[in-house]
């Protein structure tokens, strides 16, 4: 039942040209972490979206599994500390927005995988005329010719 919303949801999304779509680097997916491992430290290399993080299927029962935003490292007396970071403990159905471009890592300490639905959508602050822009410039390459259809 849950699906049916989220389906709902989505395409309202595209309605609104939310999604960021025919652009390069623009993606929906499932994302599943296994259990006992980590997404390291990452950023998107763009500022031009913004990412929908869907959790769907959450195991453990608290602070298993989660995501880690803004991430930035402060070094003093030999020791490393997270300042200005931001942690969302995953829960199936509450999604969380990230901007991307700035560092982040998730991880799932259970022995079950977690399943996000990765979303990516246009930064709000991203014009439509500069989106058409990024469209032209960034647009997909075409898929190359395949051997039967020669």
């Amino acid at each position: 039942q849950n699906f049916v919303h989220t389906t709902h949801y989505l395409l309202k999304m595209a309605l609104k040209h939310l999604l960021l779509e025919q652009v390069a680097y623009s993606h929906t997916f499932f994302s599943t972490l296994h259990g006992h491992s980590r997404v390291g430290r990452h950023a998107a290399a763009a500022n031009w979206r913004l990412r929908l993080c869907l959790p769907l299927l959450v195991p453990g029962n608290g602070h298993e599994c989660g995501i880690r935003m803004g991430t930035a490292h402060h070094h003093s007396n030999n020791t490393t500390k997270n300042q200005n970071s931001h942690v969302r403990y995953w829960r199936p159905g509450r999604a969380v927005i990230l901007d991307d471009s700035y560092l982040h890592e998730e991880w799932n300490d259970t022995d079950a995988p977690c399943v996000v639905l990765v979303v990516d959508l246009w930064h709000p602050d991203v014009a439509r005329s500069e989106r058409q822009e990024l469209m032209e410039r960034f647009a997909p390459h075409p898929k190359s010719q395949s051997t039967s259809d020669i």
